[in-house]
């Protein structure tokens, strides 16, 4: 070797080695989170904490942030205002850390935010909105809508979609409820809604005890829908009231209230109860829903809404640090920059962007309890309201048009939802050489008010589709229609580790024209079976599981619009995906694959019985199983379609060929060795020592393949 090679090889030993000692040695970037990680709300805090553990793992599988990876630097707040203070105060002073994420109840908010403000780190809630916590300074933020929007839009909720015309608030005397019900009795006014104000006592462990009477003389006043404003505490005792005292109407109550609403309230309690909630996981993105799904995977719990507002927040600051630097002050900039729909950050939760005082720009969403279930799903009309300047620029035509609803000066989309529900029936085939399948399964949809369910599409499908009514009953208030459909799906399969492949059918529901800000697809989850389907052709695939959900997708496309600018995107439109999961079944193959496979291999190793004398018997046995593995691989693979990468039946096809060929390299040297010394007597050892040694380095690749199939 020359002095230049080797210099020139040793500066490229150096490099690589100083690249792999950076790589490993970049610097953490530190966010804090501040939590009830015990304590009375200890369960929503680990919550929270969890879903920020696993984005933070997702981030860091990902090549981490700008190189580096993300770490938390976790405090228990104990939910207790003078412990947070004291947390707040340790991470304000580590300078490590760039930006914090927490406190989930307002009191202990309001008391950590001045150590916030005076070190100007970032605090960002995902639950607490209220006035006093927000307006605090230039770095308080929250990724829910402040409780002076929420009872706004519940105003405006009630006064059209319930058709409530006067209205009784129960309000806690603190701060919350008092918050409140001021900014709702502003809005009624507003809009025409008449309301009165029964103040419940904060302070007390239990309501009034001329509660229960007061309620009774409730229910004999006109009033068609009652507010709670207060937390679940007092809330749950409140209904139980109501509802014993003879009132009968609609209950609206606030997101606090339905914290532990679905274990403690009892069922009978529960009719024409709604609540306001600034986000539904089954009117979001497909990135929560995907989400919710890895959290639960990971945890065995339900994601919560604050804790998909958490995971915003976190990656709003990355965002910061990304675009801007790692220290404290590119995450405020990045937070304050987010403050027009036109500089949204793409959340998993919707477009993120805050008012003048950090709170986020949310719509209500309305929920109902729903059973069998026992769970929480939107009701069939939804308000969102409008902010997208392509739309704000058409607010008078649209409103006349009837499409935008324009209450006190505000317009809101006017939402309808659709449920839609799949069970499977038989699936006919599954063909991955033609990247498609067959199957038969039963449709069906609800809804109110106007809708052609023609104009609901297999968006997937291809060629023609049987489309059977079954039954409907169109004279209800909620109108029903159900279908027996047979057809024919594309499905781009994943055959990587075929034989051993798992494969998802996937069958897309969707609206013919319509986007997400005019209906929305939800999946009737209370109602779809998750039996295992036995008729499953052809019989080389298993039951395994489905996967059903409903969700916001985006369309990189204004189909040519000339409305739009050129900076703008249209609305998202809504899907319902249903996933049949099937998995190869391995005994054909044992048969069709794997035998006959061992077996050219085994015959090749009879070239043990043969002399290495016999140079060419031996090497045409060799040659001969070659030609066979490659006859076998070309059959093989005319059953597959064309694909642009290995699968993993070739691995065991390509440990065979370099078994062979070690083999043929082998005999051919121990026969150049014969012909040079005709009598040595370590031949013969070294001969049947390299083919035990070939022998068993092929088993070892042969098992650990299997391994990785069956893993």
């Amino acid at each position: 070797m020359s002095q230049k090679t080797l210099h020139a090889g040793l500066g490229i030993f150096i490099v690589m080695l100083t690249g792999v000692f950076f790589s490993c040695s970049a610097k953490p970037y530190y966010l804090g989170t501040a939590l009830p990680i015990s304590g009375a709300k200890q369960d929503r805090g680990n919550n929270i904490l969890a879903a920020l553990k696993l984005q933070v793992e997702t981030i860091n599988k990902a090549g981490g942030v700008k190189g580096s990876p993300l770490e938390l630097v976790v405090k228990d707040d104990k939910n207790d205002p003078e412990v947070a203070r004291q947390v707040a105060r340790e991470l304000a002073q580590d300078p490590r850390v760039l930006g914090v994420i927490g406190h989930y109840d307002s009191p202990v908010a309001l008391a950590a935010m001045e150590e916030y403000n005076k070190a100007g780190v970032v605090i960002f809630s995902p639950s607490v909105g209220s006035a006093d916590f927000l307006s605090s300074g230039d770095w308080t933020f929250c990724g829910t809508y402040s409780d002076k929007a929420q009872a706004e839009n519940m105003a405006v909720y009630a006064k059209n979609l319930f058709q409530a015309t006067n209205a009784l608030v129960l309000a806690a005397s603190g701060i919350y409820g008092q918050a409140l019900s001021q900014a709702f009795q502003a809005k009624a006014v507003h809009i025409g809604l008449q309301n009165k104000v029964l103040v419940m006592d904060e302070k007390t462990a239990q309501l009034p005890d001329d509660f229960a009477s007061t309620a009774f003389a409730l229910s004999k006043e006109p009033f068609n829908c009652v507010f709670v404003f207060s937390h679940s505490d007092k809330g749950i005792p409140a209904i139980r009231l109501l509802r014993d005292g003879g009132y009968q109407g609609v209950i609206f109550l606030v997101d606090r209230v339905g914290s532990d609403i679905i274990e403690k309230l009892e069922l009978k309690y529960k009719k024409d109860v709604y609540l306001s909630f600034p986000f539904a996981f089954d009117l979001g993105d497909f990135r929560a829903v995907d989400f919710a799904a890895a959290y639960k995977e990971k945890t065995k719990t339900e994601l919560s809404i604050w804790s998909a507002f958490a995971v915003d927040g976190l990656n709003l600051m990355v965002q910061g640090i990304e675009r801007k630097g790692p220290d404290r002050t590119s995450i405020q900039s990045a937070f304050l920059e987010a403050s027009t729909h036109a500089a949204h950050f793409p959340g998993m939760t919707g477009d993120l962007f805050f008012d003048k005082d950090g709170a986020m720009i949310r719509s209500s969403t309305v929920v109902r309890f729903s059973t069998p279930g026992d769970m929480f799903k939107p009701t069939y009309d939804q308000l969102k309201i409008v902010s997208d300047d392509h739309n704000l620029r058409q607010i008078d035509k649209k409103v006349k048009s009837g499409e935008f609803l324009l209450e006190d000066t505000t317009a809101y989309f006017r939402i309808q939802v659709v449920y839609v529900g799949l069970d499977y029936a038989r699936v006919n085939s599954i063909s991955p050489k033609e990247q498609s399948f067959n199957i038969d399964f039963y449709l069906w949809f609800r809804w109110t008010g106007e809708l052609n369910t023609a104009d609901l599409i297999l968006a997937n499908a291809f060629g023609d589709v049987s489309r059977e009514k079954l039954r409907d009953d169109l004279n209800r208030p909620d109108k029903w229609e159900s279908f027996k459909v047979r057809a024919s799906f594309l499905n781009p399969f994943d055959l990587r580790k075929f034989p051993f492949d798992t494969q998802e059918l996937p069958i897309t529901v969707a609206h013919r024209n319509k986007n997400a800000d005019k209906l929305v697809l939800v999946a009737d989850r209370e109602r779809i079976r998750s039996y295992p389907i036995k008729e499953i052709f052809p019989e080389e695939y298993i039951y395994v599981d489905r996967k059903t959900a409903g969700g916001i997708f985006e369309v990189e496309s204004v189909f040519g619009n000339p409305n739009y600018r050129a900076t703008e995107n249209q609305a998202a439109f809504s899907q319902f995906h249903s996933a049949l999961i099937v998995r190869r079944n391995l005994v054909p193959y044992l048969v069709t694959l794997f035998f006959p496979l061992g077996i050219i291999f085994v015959i090749s190793l009879f070239s043990f019985l043969i002399n290495k004398e016999n140079f060419m018997e031996r090497l045409n046995l060799f040659m001969t199983a070659l030609l066979a593995v490659v006859v076998f691989q070309m059959a093989q693979g005319a059953e597959m379609p064309r694909l642009g990468y290995p699968v993993m039946a070739d691995y065991y096809f390509m440990i065979a060929y370099g078994l062979l060929f070690f083999f043929i390299l082998k005999t051919l040297y121990v026969n150049w060795l014969y012909v040079r010394n005709p009598g040595s007597t370590t031949l013969n050892g070294f001969d049947k020592t390299f083919d035990l040694v070939f022998i068993l380095v092929g088993l070892l690749f042969y098992v650990g393949v299997t391994y990785i199939g069956l893993a």
